[in-house]
């Protein structure tokens, strides 16, 4: 019998000191956020990363991009190669979740919240 799941192995591997020099600034990885996204939505990874623009599946790949921008220290373009999109892309999604949705999409914006505020605890863990 494992003492840790696979599952616990991950997360604790997404959760490393991403710099030596200040073991006490844990950030997430951008696996790590787009898992949670995942599973919130139950999506596949491949969904997220795809091309596809349907609601259901654009919408989560626009909170993930705004979470990893909220939650780490990569850049524009960094987050973008994650995600298999364009640096404008992620910018764009960014402004979306942080300004549009509250008014147009509340249901939407408040899952972003929750999803947030699960990154943020796990970090601070």
């Amino acid at each position: 019998m494992a003492l840790f799941s696979q599952e616990d192995a991950l997360v604790a591997l997404d959760m490393m000191p991403r710099h030596k020099h200040r073991a006490s600034d844990y950030e997430p990885r951008v696996a790590y956020i787009i898992r949670v996204v995942c599973n919130e939505f139950n999506l596949t990874r491949s969904q997220i990363l795809g091309d596809q623009r349907y609601r259901p599946i654009a919408f989560p790949r626009q909170i993930g991009m705004y979470l990893a921008a909220l939650h780490s220290h990569l850049s524009l373009p960094a987050i973008g190669r994650e995600f298999n999109r364009d640096p404008t892309t992620v910018l764009h999604a960014i402004k979306r979740v942080k300004d549009d949705w509250p008014e147009h999409y509340p249901d939407w914006h408040r899952k972003a919240m929750i999803l947030e505020d699960i990154i943020a605890s796990a970090t601070n863990a």
